[in-house]
C-alpha cells in the first residue's frame, strides 16, 4: 500500500491540480480493491490532509503574527480532531451531515459509511495515512526551503512548511 501511495505522490508532483491523487483509484483497482473501499481510503486521506493543513495553517498564522500560544494551538487542534471524528467517522455524525447534503449526493455516500468506519478502526491504515501526509508536507516544505535557499534568500524551515 505504501508503494502505491508513494507512486501517487510522485505522479501528483508532475500533474497539476493534485490530479496524481486520483491515480490511487487505478493503483488500488489493480490490487483488486472494490471501488467503495478505494473511495473510503480517498475520503479518509483527504479528511486527515485537511486536518493537517489546518493545523499547520494555525501554527503558521501564529508564527507570522508573532502570537505563539502553543496551549491554544493544541486545544484548537484537539477540538478540531474531535469534531471531525464525530462528523466523518461516526455513523450518527455522518448521517447528520448527509441530511444537509443534496439527495443524490447523500444517497451515494450512505453506501460508503461502513467502509469508512472499517478504515478508521484499522489503526495501521490511520497511522500510515498520518505518516504519509506528514512526509508529504515535510517534503514539500523542504522543496520550498531549498527553492528559497537557491535564490539566495534563506528562510527558516518551519516558515517553508507553513507557506506550503
Amino acid at each position: 500500500m505504501i508503494k502505491y501511495y508513494l507512486l501517487m505522490m510522485a505522479v501528483g508532483l508532475l500533474l497539476p491540480a493534485r490530479m496524481g491523487d486520483f491515480t490511487a483509484f487505478y493503483f488500488f483497482k489493480k490490487e483488486g480493491m472494490e471501488f467503495s473501499e478505494i473511495s473510503a481510503f480517498f475520503i479518509v486521506d483527504k479528511v486527515f490532509a485537511v486536518l493537517f493543513a489546518i493545523s499547520i495553517a494555525f501554527l503558521g498564522m501564529s508564527i507570522f503574527t508573532g502570537i505563539i500560544d502553543l496551549t491554544l494551538f493544541f486545544i484548537f487542534v484537539t477540538l478540531f480532531i474531535l469534531i471531525t471524528y464525530f462528523f466523518f467517522f461516526n455513523e450518527t455524525g455522518f448521517g447528520f451531515l448527509l441530511k444537509f447534503a443534496p439527495k443524490r449526493l447523500g444517497s451515494k455516500f450512505k453506501d460508503h459509511i461502513p467502509n469508512i468506519l472499517k478504515f478508521v478502526k484499522r489503526k495501521d491504515i490511520i497511522l500510515l495515512t498520518i505518516l504519509t501526509i506528514s512526509i508529504r508536507w515535510l517534503l514539500k516544505g523542504l522543496y520550498i526551503f531549498l527553492l528559497f535557499k537557491s535564490l539566495n534568500y534563506p528562510i527558516p524551515f518551519l516558515y517553508a512548511i507553513a507557506v506550503e
